[in-house]
């Protein structure tokens, strides 16, 4: 049916966790309630300084609030940092998070992931969405687990289209 050879790169698992970090509903959950959770803690600390001193410096109000600004414009970008930073010690270790030399086989009930070290055979009905992002085709088989299929691997629009008909065709995923 199709088969694709590519080699993974650090930027392909990044884009991977940017997408995933900016688009996907349950990981925009978890960012909003450790946003509100961290508010909600410097409004605390807020509160408790005003009760244990009795008078807050308008210096420390400044300060809350524009830690409470970054907070909440910056966190996202944060965890994106952050990915980097894990990804970056990991390599140190030789430990990567995703294989670089990956061959997808698919055929008519699932489809195969053979990578340097492991090799996956996953059901279609296991996928539980599909997400074209920016440089790739996500395959999502968990809430934070996907294939990644970059675009680079189709020869033309059309391969890619009937790639994606094909796919939807085979699973019972939830968009």
């Amino acid at each position: 049916m199709y088969n694709f050879t590519f080699m993974m790169t650090e930027a392909d698992y990044l884009e991977f966790n940017r997408q995933h970090i900016l688009s996907d509903k349950s990981a925009q959950k978890i960012t909003r309630i450790a946003r509100a959770v961290l508010l909600i803690c410097i409004g605390f600390f807020l509160l408790n300084y005003l009760f244990l001193q009795g008078d807050v410096p308008t210096g420390s109000i400044i300060f809350f609030i524009i830690l409470g600004f970054g907070i909440s414009f910056g966190f996202k970008p944060l965890m994106l940092l952050l990915v980097r930073l894990q990804i970056k010690s990991l390599k140190k270790q030789g430990k990567l998070p995703y294989n670089k030399n990956v061959q997808l086989q698919f055929d008519e009930e699932n489809y195969t992931e053979i990578g340097d070290i492991s090799e996956t055979k996953i059901k279609y009905t296991t996928i539980e969405k599909v997400v074209e992002g920016r440089i790739a085709i996500y395959l999502y088989i968990g809430a934070i687990q996907a294939t990644i299929v970059p675009y680079s691997v189709f020869e033309t629009e059309e391969q890619k289209h009937n790639f994606l008909a094909f796919i939807r065709a085979c699973c019972y995923y939830r968009q």
